[in-house]
């Protein structure tokens, strides 16, 4: 039987920083359950390091360093934001009974185009537009967002999409009236130039809704086969294609 040997782990420092997230990303990015932290295995690979770190790992302060990694995410996501103008992209969908909203911002950072998650949220209620509005509209105040900053909204072409887009403009043009850079016009501007400026000013701040090409063809594809001369066509194709991929029939 070997005797136990001691391993030096280096001369380099350890960066306890670096350390921190890659336990948070082992947990969240990876999909590691919480249960390896219990693992015997697992702490015989990671204690010469979180001792030389001073971190102390366990099942309870492991959800803490997630939410605090999170709210870090969340406020480096926010400064990029800040007076930036972005596009949103929306998109919700229901799965084992649960209903989920994804809100993804999309803008150029350094030349290059970058996609942010905002947020996945559940929809406890039926997903009218109205409703949808609402849950965008409470996940754009979490990173003090302002309407005016959205230059689209890319959703599929689902009437409660379309109408969550249509009520999210209302919105902003309700807010543009109200806001301070809409002067008093003076006493010498007449009132045609005075709708001219009020309407650039709307057109500015109007939201454009960009409807997925990829669910439009989705559509087109559908509408196409479910046309009864297009199903019998393609009966007959398969019939074909079934004729020939039997070894008995391709032999003949």
């Amino acid at each position: 039987m070997q005797k136990d040997q001691c391993v030096v782990l280096g001369s380099k420092p350890i960066n306890k920083r670096n350390i921190e997230t890659a336990i948070v990303e082992l947990f969240t990015k990876g999909g590691r359950p919480f249960t390896m932290i219990d693992d015997k295995a697992f702490k015989v690979l990671v204690a010469p390091v979180l001792d030389a770190a001073n971190i102390k790992l366990n099942r309870h302060n492991i959800a803490d360093r997630i939410s605090a990694y999170l709210f870090d995410v969340k406020e480096n996501i926010k400064v990029e934001l800040k007076r930036k103008r972005f596009s949103l992209k929306i998109d919700a969908a229901t799965r084992h009974g649960y209903g989920l909203l994804g809100v993804n911002a999309q803008f150029i950072k350094d030349g290059e185009v970058v996609i942010r998650t905002l947020a996945i949220k559940e929809l406890k209620s039926g997903h009218t537009g109205a409703y949808l509005k609402s849950v965008v509209t409470e996940v754009l105040n979490d990173y003090a967002v302002e309407m005016k900053q959205i230059l689209t909204i890319t959703t599929d072409n689902g009437a409660n999409m379309l109408k969550a887009v249509s009520d999210l403009n209302a919105k902003c043009n309700a807010l543009m009236m109200e806001s301070d850079f809409l002067e008093t016009p003076s006493v010498d501007t007449s009132i045609d130039e005075t709708l001219q400026s009020l309407r650039a000013r709307l057109d500015a701040d109007t939201i454009t809704n960009v409807r997925c090409g990829a669910h439009t063809l989705q559509l087109v594809a559908s509408n196409v086969f479910s046309q009864q001369e297009i199903k019998r066509k393609l009966g007959k194709i398969r019939s074909v294609v079934i004729k020939l991929r039997t070894p008995s029939s391709s032999l003949r």
